[in-house]
């Protein structure tokens, strides 16, 4: 009996700081954010980052794009960001020299000058 009010003590404590987290966090997100992440050279933790990242937006804790910028990648590294911006459609990949046409059209696309 005391292992089952145990782990209902720990369930609910999760809970608990479930709630604080997403009270703390949420008014950080909002609609039409992005976040940057400059990337260079080798990578090798990248696609693990990014899929944290992914699992913080389906639990509801950040509702920003990922944009993934080319600022020397490697070519192993840059595959990866590729075919992660092509699988998931809140991921983004441009090129350094790129990102101020990428920024100029996106706020078009938001409607704001």
């Amino acid at each position: 009996m005391e292992i089952l009010l145990a782990i209902l003590a720990a369930l609910g404590a999760a809970v608990l700081l479930w709630c604080v987290a997403g009270l703390l966090l949420l008014p950080v997100s909002g609609c039409d954010m992005l976040t940057l992440w400059r990337v260079c050279g080798a990578c090798p933790e990248l696609e693990c980052r990014v899929r944290g990242y992914l699992l913080l937006q389906r639990l509801g804790l950040l509702d920003a794009r990922l944009v993934l910028v080319d600022c020397g990648m490697g070519a192993e590294t840059a595959e990866i960001a590729r075919r992660l911006a092509a699988d998931h459609d809140t991921v983004e990949f441009v090129s350094a020299e790129d990102l101020e046409t990428y920024l100029d059209r996106v706020r078009s696309d938001d409607g704001t000058t």
